[in-house]
């Protein structure tokens, strides 16, 4: 039991509840509103008085605005002699009326003189307006551009004003009236006007138009404006002063057709005069309508306040305006007969509530431990004065009081609007606690029996006490009859918020603990030592303790001996409840036996799987036998059997049989599967070569798995251990096609074929003429025969002294060669498409007779002949090769010494697998490369061939789950070798996946983002996502956060292993709703 008078310990929860009760009942701490000590009429508006707390509200309202339709200005330019511009723009272009007003237009302020200009803002000259001194205003006509600038200077003080509408707009029109000529007597058009005002200025726009020979005379109050007007005249504007009355006459005399226009119009743009007088300026009304007064001028035709009509009287005007609290603008805006506006504001606050006051440190109406500090606070934005009393004397805001007896304390406080509030309160200060007791339980005692738990309260003035069991309100005196952690809170409060307490912490509790035995399972065979651990699981745990064989053990300890073994468990909690189990094992340490009867090993086949017959035994129960991947199946005849996978190449296919301990044996055979041809290639000689032997060397390669025999043109020809071959062909002359093919050991064949052409006879020529000798005085001589191609098919070129000459199909040809003075030694070649070369040579001699007589040719001899030599060949030349020259490498060329070695010993280079990979596939590929060694080189796996095509060795084994060591040797022609180990995992197993956090599935939460938890395993573990995001991982334990969205959610829990195998789960997870991001 506990009691505490000056500092609380009660709970939150208590302190909460006891609060709501006290302002259920005496309301909110703080006044919700004060009392009006006065409240002055409706009717009667309250002044306090200018204030600098009231801002300036009328900053954005514009003094003045005038009629629609003035497009430029008004400017107003002072009379200092100062050129002054002003740019505007047009919709378009066209002509426009300018006026230009001395001073007010009233003769006050006027300038004697000012001249105006208006033309293009681009530049160029415009038309000008001239006012002069006495005026009062001046007008005239001017051509408007789209972009046009107005330029002004005065003179002589004062000030001009000047304005630009355009004439197809003309603002404030008081007569728009046309006469036109017709036939006949004088036309005529009168109109009868009034003047808005006394503030009127007038200008006169007349607008002719039709023909010239139409005049019109136009007379204001019988003063002519204009006389003898044509329709072909140009627009003009003209100032005329107005009266009370008006009369415009318009008359058209001559020939009809013309026109004239005559528009009056107001010029005035000043806007009317308008003060006012009340409310002032900066005032503070109490009220929510302001009685607003002023003065206008004559000529103002209506006054709006605030967007309300006034009533206008003789030289004023009156307006009731409603008001928003605060401050803000009154304006009274006057507007003229032309549309022409004067604005007048004033900045004012209306406050027609009462200072609020707010009363804090004590609320009304309660009993508090001392000392209290009251203060109050008056809010008002024109607040004047405050003041408090307690107990009726004068009191100093923020005080502390302390005697304990019941208090009033009274504020008062005055705003600018003379509007006051009052508010008051009374509180008390109490310091006495209460006291409270628990019977029938102690602290932290455990029972595990029904208790009844009895509580008691004293207090001199009690307000409220609450009994909690485990937050939940508790009658005194229930008997609690279900296990479970109990915490009895009970907690009593007077009204000075004084608390008393006590608590009794306790457990309630018949469950035994739970025992777990890890290490083995009931009624296993293993192989290995057995790390045995036990734990007991119970919320009140007091001891537990194992024994093996009536010998105690330690969780942790390590049974390593042969035979039967039974491990016992005891735990008992604090409440005394006890628990027991036991767990039965068998260590088996002898290895199994297992033999392949099929196939052989070296087997060949060209089928993608081969029937696997394996013999396995053991003293105990026998476990699996598998290849590889793929697990056997037993016979009636007690053998196992099972279809196993080929690779392309050597697969070394290995029998593993477990007993049911694990222990493990292994056998293994190598098969090769061979599907592919081989693959034969032909290095030389090239597609389509051309050959002046009737033989050719051809060379090239043969790969495949296995080996081969290879014919070329129907000749065995041996396959060197690297895989190349070489064998010499006879050819015949022309076209011959040479075919290489190779079969391998399960008879799987594939060629190779190159086209080339032969021909080892030179061309065969046969001059015609001239024969050799020839003499002649001709300045050219003929030379022809024939050729005949060695290989009839082929082509042969001739040139006759180095020049191509053309040869017929029927291998004829001819040409002249031209002839110097003396002898010439012609050369003819003819060159085969192989190369081939025939060449023959004669000598010709041009002679030019000395003597006078008449040429011709010697009689004893025909032109063109010798007669001393007959044409043909030369007898003893013979086309073709020297005979003493056969084709072919030179009988001494060196051959290398076969005892010694040129290159360097072997060398492996592994390309798969990586030292340390974790596989997951059928088969284990392992494949690389030689480099140096004498080949043929062979290369074993594990002590079983592989496949060796050149220097690149390949072999696919069906291993076992488990780990795996590869040894890899390379033994080359010379006997030399080489070796590498590769140390791989092989894992087909998916890891172990389980989420425990929910403990359900489907399951309802009710937070977002919601922490998803559970165990993995795998002893390649890679990575666990959660919906494609990774998770946390630790110790065999996963975790994430994901965030959640109404309704069903399914989340994607999955775990992968370094071999890529895969285990996956999805949790529904439901929630009603989700709060929203801000």
């Amino acid at each position: 039991m506990w009691r505490r008078a000056r500092t609380p310990r009660v709970s939150s929860a208590l302190v909460l509840l006891l609060l709501a009760q006290m302002l259920a009942c005496d309301g909110e701490r703080s006044v919700p509103g004060p009392e009006l000590a006065a409240t002055a009429p409706a009717a009667v508006e309250r002044v306090a008085r200018a204030l600098e707390a009231v801002p300036d509200q009328c900053g954005g309202v514009a003094a003045e605005s005038v009629a629609a339709g003035w497009i430029g200005g008004p400017m107003v330019v002072p009379g200092d002699g100062i050129e002054r511009a002003l740019p505007f723009s047009v919709t378009s272009a066209g002509w426009g009326v300018v006026v230009v007003q001395n001073g007010d237009g009233q003769g006050v302020g006027n300038a004697t003189g000012a001249t105006v200009v208006v033309g293009p803002a681009s530049g160029g000259s415009g038309a000008s307006i001239t006012l002069n001194a006495g005026q009062t205003h001046a007008a005239g006509v001017v051509a408007l551009y789209a972009q046009s600038v107005l330029k002004v200077r005065a003179t002589g003080g004062g000030s001009a004003r000047v304005s630009v509408a355009s004439l197809g707009s003309v603002p404030c029109s008081l007569v728009d009236a046309t006469v036109t000529r017709t036939t006949g007597g004088p036309n005529t058009v009168t109109r009868v006007f009034a003047r808005p005002d006394g503030s009127a200025l007038g200008v006169v726009v007349l607008i002719p138009a039709g023909g010239n020979g139409t005049k019109v005379d136009v007379e204001l109050n019988g003063v002519a404006v204009a006389s003898n007007m044509r329709g072909s005249d140009a627009a003009s504007a003209k100032a005329v002063a107005l009266g009370a009355g008006n009369t415009l006459t318009m008359r058209a005399t001559g020939q009809p057709g013309g026109s004239v226009r005559a528009l009056v119009l107001d010029a005035d743009t000043t806007g009317p005069e308008v003060g006012m007088t009340a409310p002032a300026d900066r005032a503070v009304l109490g009220t929510t309508t302001a009685s607003v007064e002023g003065t206008r001028g004559s000529d103002v035709v209506g006054v709006d306040v605030n967007g309300q009509s006034a009533s206008l009287r003789a030289g004023g005007y009156s307006a009731q305006v409603p008001l928003v609290a605060g401050a803000q603008a009154v304006t009274a805006t006057a507007a003229d007969y032309c549309g022409n506006r004067h604005r007048v504001c004033r900045s004012v606050a209306s406050r027609a509530q009462a200072p609020t006051i707010v009363i804090e440190g004590v609320a009304d109406g309660t009993v508090v431990r001392g000392p209290v500090v009251p203060s109050w606070s008056a809010s008002d934005p024109y607040l004047v004065s405050s003041s408090a009393t307690l107990n009726g004397q004068e009191f100093v805001n923020g005080s502390a009081v302390t005697a304990e007896r019941p208090h009033e304390l009274v504020v008062t406080a005055t705003n600018a609007a003379g509007l006051s509030a009052t508010q008051s309160i009374h509180f008390t200060i109490d310091d006495t606690a209460p006291e409270v007791g628990i019977q029938g339980v102690e602290d932290t005692h455990h029972y595990k029996v029904a208790v009844t738990p009895v509580v008691t309260v004293s207090d001199a003035n009690p307000f409220s006490s609450t009994v909690t069991l485990n937050e939940l309100v508790f009658a005194s005196g229930t008997t609690i009859t279900e296990q479970g952690e109990y915490a009895l809170v009970a907690n009593a409060v007077d009204l000075a918020l004084n608390e008393g307490g006590a608590i009794a912490r306790f457990v309630v509790d018949w469950t035994a603990p739970q025992i777990e035995i890890a290490g083995v399972v009931e009624g296993e065979r293993r192989n290995s030592p057995a790390t045995i651990t036990f734990t007991a699981t119970d919320l009140y745990l007091q001891s537990v303790t194992g024994t093996e064989g009536g010998s105690s053990i330690e969780s942790g300890a390590v049974i390593s001996g042969a035979g039967p073994h039974v491990i016992e468990v005891v735990a008992s909690d604090r409440a005394l409840n006890e628990a027991q189990a036991s767990r039965s094992f068998y260590i088996d340490t002898q290895v199994p036996t297992v033999a392949i009867e099929s196939p052989a090993d070296g087997t060949k086949t060209t089928a993608g799987t081969v029937e696997m017959v394996v013999s396995a035994s053991d003293d105990g129960p026998m476990g699996t036998v598998s290849v590889g991947a793929t697990t056997l199946t037993k016979g009636g005849d007690g053998k196992y059997r099972g279809s196993v996978t080929l690779s392309e190449g050597t697969n070394v296919l290995e029998a593993v049989a477990f007993d049911a301990a694990g222990n493990s044996a292994r056998a293994s055979v190598s098969v090769v599967r061979d599907t592919t041809a081989p693959q034969v290639v032909i290095a030389t000689p090239e597609e389509g070569t051309r050959l002046t032997a009737l033989s050719v060397s051809v060379t090239g390669t043969v790969t495949d798995a296995t080996a081969v025999t290879l014919t070329v043109n129907g000749a065995a020809v041996a396959v060197q251990g690297d895989g190349s071959f070489s064998a010499t062909v006879s050819l015949s002359t022309g076209l011959n096609t040479i075919a290489a093919v190779a079969t391998d050991a399960v008879g799987n064949s594939g060629q190779a074929t190159r086209s080339v052409r032969a021909n080892a006879t030179a061309p065969v020529l046969t001059i015609s003429e001239p024969a050799d000798g020839t003499t002649t005085i001709a300045e050219s001589i003929l030379v022809r025969g024939t050729v005949t191609p060695g290989d009839a098919s082929d082509e042969v070129a001739v040139t006759v002294d180095g020049a191509s000459v053309g040869v017929s199909t029927q291998g004829e040809f001819q040409t002249y060669v031209t002839l110097a003075e003396g002898p010439k030694t012609l050369v003819v070649v003819a060159t085969d498409g192989y190369g081939l070369k025939t060449e023959r040579s004669l000598t010709v001699t041009r002679a030019i007779p000395a003597d006078a007589g008449e040429a011709g040719p010697d009689a004893a001899t025909p032109a063109g002949l010798d007669a001393g030599a007959l044409p043909g060949p030369d007898a003893a030349a013979v086309a073709g090769p020297d005979a003493g020259a056969a084709a072919g490498p030179d009988a001494s060329s060196a051959k290398p010494d076969t005892g010694v070695s040129q290159e360097a010993a072997p060398m492996l280079m592994v390309s798969a697998p990586s030292e340390r990979a974790v596989l997951g596939s059928q088969s284990v590929g392992v494949s690389g490369q030689v480099q140096g060694g004498t080949l043929p080189v062979a290369v074993k796996v594990n002590g079983t061939s592989a496949t060796v095509s050149g220097r690149y060795f390949s072999a696919a084994l069906a291993l076992a789950e488990g780990e795996h060591s590869l040894g890899i040797e390379v033994t080359d022609a010379q006997g030399r070798t080489a070796s590498a180990q590769r140390n791989i995992s092989v894992d087909r197993t998916a890891p172990d996946l389980a989420i425990d956090v929910p403990g359900t599935n489907p399951a309802a939460v009710t937070t977002s983002p919601f922490r998803i938890e559970g165990e993995v395993g795998d002893a390649h573990l890679g990575g666990v996502t959660v919906n494609g995001e990774p998770a946390f991982v630790m110790a065999g334990r996963f975790s994430a956060s994901v965030a959640l969205s109404a309704g069903d959610n399914a989340v994607v829990v999955e775990a992968t292993d370094l071999a890529g195998n895969r285990q996956t789960v999805t949790q529904h997870l439901t929630i009603e709703a989700v709060a929203p991001t801000v």
